[in-house]
């Protein structure tokens, strides 16, 4: 056992020290994604990174092995309409309505060249050789891409329809009667295809003399050639889609649904076409006949965009709703998905004290915030009907008043045009009434619409498109008039502050609104980005980037990278360096600072910074680290595997391979964890060499499976952690579930007797053994009163062997919880000697290696026991026997505590941060902290956490978001509230361990 403590200690040090000297360069990514509709997707070459692009101009590269975003660019001002990769170069070329095309170093974000057009540039294709650019919109130009990245002035090459430029386009006799909107290149550069929506024909031409050899009629949207350069293909606004051979007459063709549900992106293989269209659909067409093969059904909203992989086997596809969907092209299943955590910010409101933020969505979504606790409350303006939100849109327009008791906001309804694209043929304004102390909306149907609707609907029947922005109160350009605010003023009045803040913050066009604190005397901006800026209200510096994250997590971001998150949005949080991403996991002992945020923001005071201060402090104390251990060099062993997408999964298991190498030391330890729980055990698989390479065959979970690997060498120290996901489309087959319930009521020393211990395990054993929920079938082992000794170890063993992978497993425990003399905690068997209770007791330690040989992934303990949460032995002494009884109260121990640090640090730490140290995967659920006591009631019957525990699986009030399905993590809050609020605070339920990797259904 020493010699595991001392190896904790040095690998926790090692890691601590390597990471001090190799985060040197590394920048936080949050994952933010879409708020808007994707508009253009791209594969890089080897497929390990995919660039989406959406119609605020923004940029978002995924690292597709881990599904993170890796990195964003703000990079045009209106709609991006194409996204290229240069294959050899780390290069992404981006075009937009704006006008321009860019070319970016897409991991940096840094920009390499800007053209600038005088037209909208609506599409952009690139040679296969790479040599030339083709360009689209009211002209076509073809470029040299040799002179692009030389930054030569002589780019333009050969302009085919603009006879001013070049005599070439006069002779051709091609000029789009509105504009072109999609052009491409053959494979074999011989020809290019362009064609518009509003255009009679699409034309395509013989490079080598430009001589035109078909004159396709049909309005074409999208267009793409096969890749043996011998067929076009394309798209067409009223629902079609054909193909026309170069050589010959023969002509293909078919039709959506019907003709208003549009085709509006092709791509093709050598053996498929691939048709997005309005309803969220890919259909699939074999080319041998022309005939539906198969449909691919996506969401509701509209699909924009489509790739294909370089190696062929995965198509990206994504549309309206911001989301990105990985297929695999073989079995036709969804891979991955790749989204964010925020939405489009409309409004928001500070409280009259400034100590709240009320805040309401572009998707209907609202949210009350107490920036002090972070404690949220959320709530939805939806249809009722899936059906309804096919059609319909909601979004909160403008937030009209926010009192401690409600809010009121504006709404509207918005019906989704089937004949325009991105735009409405009909609005309804509601207005809505957020009751908090219930939670409940009520609406009521405006009679008018405002200023802003009623413009937008008057320019739409006239032809006159607008966008979203277009109808939010107050208007973007509304909004230096704020609060009175003038700025005409000195440049240090606020309202010269607040111009030079919205010019910061990437010019109004980004921003939807700005607000004042007065309270605490600073400003705040939101925009499309889902996240709020604190500014400072006398120098205009960025105080703070709050991230008011879906289902009420949050993260705030200091300018210089470190933050403060809740728990479940770490898995928000990336770190990229060197064109690798990594997880949360390896960066965020160093970076995850409540502390320094704390310090940025007015309405913390010198108490709370103190506070977390102390927190990040102790928490570096229980990982047997100081802020000293610093080191600029550190011999640190590496690892690696195949980084690349590719089809490793055969019949549900992955194989993987893995290298290990250490230049100096003896490797000693691989550690390899999915969805958070360790492959081979919470101590990891023995290596040896100072080189090492295995593979091996792991079953995979119906879903998304989340790998992270590390090595360690014999002095302790770990290489990164490397971390990925994979996907596995195997039906869910369900789960058993295996239920090990014990409790103690009567002991062999009778002055410690309970009354309801035994009746917790007998209640909770019946309960789940009814016929009912998730569960194929439940197998339960019930121990109680002289069943429990050390001896049931090895047959709980036994009984949970069968337990595979995707099976849940609980071990639930009530009875007494103590202490021995070096404050170990150990449960209190039938024939405890509760003076030594290290003698016959069950220690923590192995309850927790009965759980490292659970091959389950999806597993958790509930201990209804006194101080069963952990606790700080150097803060905490034991002092005498307590009477365990007060009237119809009892309380599960025989011991009193005195805590030495009335802080409270150790408790903050584990409240605020994750933990780091090795685990087996286990979430384990306590009824009381670790100087707390728990308790039991004659009035109740049972234990105050087991009886909350019951009542909230069968009542269903565990059920927190309402969707008839009770996670573990829904169980977890539900139980933290109801029994500290029965107990009047008394006692108060805790996360001993946490596995924030993976939750699971319990009813």
């Amino acid at each position: 056992m020493k010699n595991c403590s001392y190896r904790f200690i040095l690998f926790f040090t090692g890691l601590f020290s390597l990471l001090c000297s190799w985060s040197q360069g590394t920048e936080l990514a949050v994952q933010t994604g879409h708020s808007d509709p994707v508009t253009a997707l791209a594969f890089s070459a080897g497929d390990i990174y995919l660039a989406s692009g959406d119609t605020d101009g923004k940029i978002v590269i995924w690292d597709l092995l881990s599904g993170k975003q890796a990195q964003t660019i703000s990079a045009h001002d209106h709609a991006i309409t194409d996204l290229i990769f240069l294959k050899d170069q780390n290069l992404l070329i981006s075009s937009s309505l704006d006008s321009t095309i860019k070319v970016w170093q897409y991991f940096s974000a840094e920009i390499i060249k800007e053209i600038q057009f005088d037209f909208a540039v609506n599409d952009i294709h690139l040679s296969s050789n790479e040599n030339e650019l083709a360009v689209a919109g009211k002209q076509v130009w073809l470029m040299s891409v040799t002179n692009i990245l030389k930054d030569d002035n002589q780019a333009f090459t050969v302009s085919i329809s603009h006879p001013a430029e070049n005599k070439l386009g006069k002779r051709i006799g091609i000029f789009p009667k509105h504009t072109f909107d999609a052009v491409s290149i053959s494979p074999d550069h011989k020809h290019i295809v362009l064609g518009g929506q509003e255009e009679d024909f699409c034309y395509v031409l013989d490079q080598t003399n430009w001589q035109l050899i078909k004159k396709i009629p049909a309005q074409v949207n999208s267009l793409t050639f096969n890749p043996q350069s011998t067929a076009v293909y394309f798209t067409s606004k009223h629902g079609l889609a054909g193909e026309v051979e170069l050589q010959g007459k023969k002509r293909r063709g078919t039709s959506s649904d019907w003709m208003l549900n549009t085709f509006n992106a092709v791509i093709a293989d050598s053996t498929m076409l691939y048709l997005a269209d309005n309803s969220g659909q890919i259909s699939i067409i074999d080319l041998k006949k022309f005939s539906l093969k198969k449909i691919l059904l996506g969401d509701h909203d509209r699909l924009n965009a489509l790739a294909l992989s370089h190696s062929g086997h995965f198509l990206a596809s994504a549309g309206d709703e911001g989301k990105i969907t990985i297929w695999d092209v073989d079995s036709y299943t969804p891979m991955k998905e790749l989204y964010g955590a925020v939405s489009q910010i409309n409004d928001f409101l500070f409280s009259e004290d400034g100590k709240e933020i009320l805040i309401g969505y572009h998707d209907g979504s609202l949210r009350r915030t107490h920036l002090v606790s972070n404690m949220s409350m959320v709530n939805t303006v939806s249809p009722s009907s899936d059906v309804l939100n096919s059609r319909f849109s909601w979004s909160i327009n403008h937030l009209i008043s926010f009192t401690p008791d409600s809010a009121v906001c504006l709404v509207y309804k918005k019906r989704k045009s089937m004949d325009a694209d991105n735009t409405y043929d009909k609005i309804e304004a509601y207005e809505v009434i957020w009751y908090f102390e219930t939670n409940t909306l009520s609406m009521t149907k405006c009679k008018y619409l405002t200023g802003r609707a009623v413009e937008y609907m008057r320019d739409r029947k006239k032809g006159i498109k607008h966008s979203d922005d277009f109808l939010l109160e107050p208007h973007l350009s509304d909004l230096l008039k704020m609060d009175g605010l003038n700025t005409n003023e000195s440049s240090s009045s606020p309202g010269a502050v607040l111009a030079n803040i919205l010019n910061q913050h990437n010019s109004t066009n980004q921003v939807t609104c700005a607000k004042y604190n007065s309270a605490f005397k600073f400003f705040a901006t939101a925009g499309r980005d889902g996240l709020i800026r604190f500014w400072d209200d006398e120098s205009g510096e960025l105080l703070v980037t709050f991230g008011p994250f879906k289902g009420g997590q949050f993260i705030y971001i200091h300018p210089e990278g470190f933050y403060f998150s809740s728990k479940k949005a770490l898995d928000q949080v990336s770190f990229r360096k060197n064109g690798r991403l990594y997880a949360f996991e390896q960066f965020d002992i160093l970076y995850n600072r409540p502390d320094l945020i704390a310090a940025r923001l007015p309405y913390y005071d010198s108490l709370y910074v103190n506070a977390y201060r102390n927190a990040y402090l102790k928490r570096l104390k229980k990982m047997n680290m100081h802020e000293s251990i610093l080191s600029s060099e550190i011999d640190a062993p590496d690892i690696s595997f195949t980084r690349k997408l590719e089809k490793l999964i055969t019949e549900n298991k992955v194989l993987l391979s893995i290298s290990c190498f250490d230049a100096n030391n003896e490797l000693d330890k691989l550690h390899l964890r999915i969805n958070g729980v360790p492959e081979f055990g919470r101590f990891g698989k023995e290596i040896s060499g100072m080189q090492w390479k295995d593979s091996f065959e792991i079953e995979l979970n119906p879903g998304t499976n989340y790998f992270q690997i590390h090595c360690v060498n014999e002095k302790g120290i770990s290489s990164v952690k490397e971390s990925f996901s994979v996907e596995a489309h195997k039906k869910d087959p369900g789960s058993d579930l295996y239920l090990v319930s014990i409790g103690v009521s009567n002991y062999h020393q009778k002055q410690y007797n309970l009354n309801f211990a035994r009746k917790d395990a007998e209640d909770l054993k019946n309960w789940f053994s009814k016929p009912f929920g998730p569960f194929n079938s439940t197998k339960t082992k019930l121990l109680v009163d002289t069943e429990v000794t050390q001896s049931m170890l090895p047959e709980i063993i036994d009984f949970l062997s069968p337990a595979a992978v995707n099976d849940v497993v609980i071990i639930f425990i009530a009875g007494h919880g103590v202490l021995d003399e070096n404050l170990n905690y150990f449960l209190a068997t039938h024939d405890l000697d509760f003076n030594n209770p290290a003698e016959k007791g069950i220690s923590y330690e192995s309850l927790d290696d009965l759980m490292d040989k659970v091959k389950s992934r999806k597993k958790v303990m509930f201990i209804d026991a006194c101080h069963s949460g952990e606790i700080d032995k150097d803060d905490i002494i034991k002092t005498d026997l307590i009477e365990n009884e007060q009237g119809d109260i009892k309380f599960r121990s025989p011991l009193s505590f005195m805590l030495l640090d009335s802080t409270g640090s150790f408790d903050l730490a584990k409240t605020l941060f994750a933990d780091m140290r090795l685990n087996n995967g286990t979430s384990v659920i306590s009824s009381a902290g670790g100087t707390e006591y728990a308790i039991e009631t004659d009035q109740l019957k049972n234990g105050v956490f087991t009886w909350c525990l019951l009542y909230g699986l069968s009542s269903g009030a565990a059920d927190l978001n309402k969707n008839r399905i009770i996670t573990l993590s829904e169980l977890q809050e539900y139980l933290l509230f109801e029994v500290s609020k029965l107990t009047g605070g008394k006692q108060t339920p805790t996360s001993r361990v946490e596995n924030l990797s993976t939750d699971f259904r319990i009813k």
